[in-house]
C-alpha cells in the first residue's frame, strides 16, 4: 500500500502515528518529498473553498478552484485569516474553514486589520514568471553590484 502526501499530512495533523507507519523505512524521504511539493505549491488538499451566505460575493468555479489552491498555500504558511486579491477583487478568506466571508474595500491611507496574510493571485490567463536565483556568490551586496558590470563588459 502506497502512502500519498495527503495521507502523510493527515497523520501529522492528528499528532499521532499508527503502528503501521511507525516502522516505515521511507518516512523521512517521503516527508522530505512532501515538503518539497509544498514549497513548490504542487501539493493540494483537494478541499474546496465555499462562499459564506453572508459574503455577498459571486465567484465562478474556476475562481473557486484558484482560491482552493491559494487556501492550501496559506494554510501551509500558517495563516488563519487572509486578504486574497483575485481578478482585481479583494476578498476576506477564513483559511481554517476555507470560507470566503466577504469582499474587502481597500482605501488609500486606511489600515486593513484582522488579516495575518495577504495573497495576490495572478490573473487566470497569466503565466507565472520563472524564479531566477541570484548568480553564485551574489549574496554579498558589493558582489551583486559588480557582477552585472562585469557581465556587460564580457
Amino acid at each position: 500500500m502506497s502512502t500519498g502526501p495527503i495521507d502523510l499530512l493527515r497523520s501529522l495533523a492528528s499528532g499521532t502515528r499508527g503502528p503501521e507507519r511507525a516502522a516505515s523505512p521511507q518516512g523521512p524521504k517521503t516527508f522530505e518529498r512532501m515538503l518539497e511539493l509544498a514549497r513548490n505549491a504542487e501539493l493540494s488538499s483537494g478541499a474546496p473553498v465555499r462562499l459564506s451566505p453572508m459574503a455577498g460575493v459571486e465567484l465562478t468555479e474556476p475562481q473557486l478552484a484558484r482560491l482552493a489552491e491559494a487556501a492550501d498555500r496559506l494554510e501551509a504558511s500558517g495563516a488563519t485569516r487572509a486578504l486574497v486579491v483575485i481578478d482585481g477583487r479583494a476578498l476576506s478568506l477564513d483559511v481554517a474553514t476555507r470560507t470566503v466571508t466577504g469582499s474587502v474595500r481597500v482605501e488609500p491611507g486606511k489600515p486593513l486589520v484582522g488579516f495575518d496574510a495577504v495573497l495576490h493571485l495572478p490573473e487566470a490567463h497569466a503565466v507565472a514568471a520563472p524564479v531566477v536565483p541570484p548568480p553564485a556568490g551574489a549574496t554579498n551586496p558589493s558582489l551583486a553590484r559588480i557582477i552585472p558590470e562585469v557581465r556587460r563588459r564580457a
